[in-house]
């Protein structure tokens, strides 16, 4: 169901925000290609890509801890370089994943 859920409405965002219709034909290529192609490991360290197959695991691994001990503040009863170290890994893949271009909120187009 959340599962199911969360696939939906991250696809209704794509087709959102994305600019044309072929751009979201070469996206979900390009989704597909990562999940056949898994063993180009070397090819994978070199990408962004990498930032995500270490992240999300890992954001999943907190998720499901805070959901198995009913805590939405786990995280803060970690010790401080642990925690420390995760604010860090997060707060670089912000600046790796993101685009070094801005663009405006989508509302404020209208």
């Amino acid at each position: 169901g959340v599962a199911l859920m969360f696939t939906l409405v991250c696809g209704s965002w794509v087709l959102f925000r994305a600019p044309s219709l072929t751009w979201i034909i070469r996206a979900g290529q390009s989704a597909l290609e990562l999940g056949l192609h898994l063993p180009r490991t070397l090819e994978l360290l070199a990408t962004q890509k990498t930032v995500l197959l270490i992240l999300f695991p890992l954001a999943t691994a907190i998720e499901v801890w805070q959901h198995r001990t009913g805590d939405e503040y786990v995280i803060f009863r970690l010790p401080t370089a642990i925690r420390g170290g995760l604010y860090a890994l997060f707060y670089f893949a912000i600046i790796i994943l993101g685009t070094p271009d801005a663009q405006p909120f989508i509302y404020f187009q209208f």
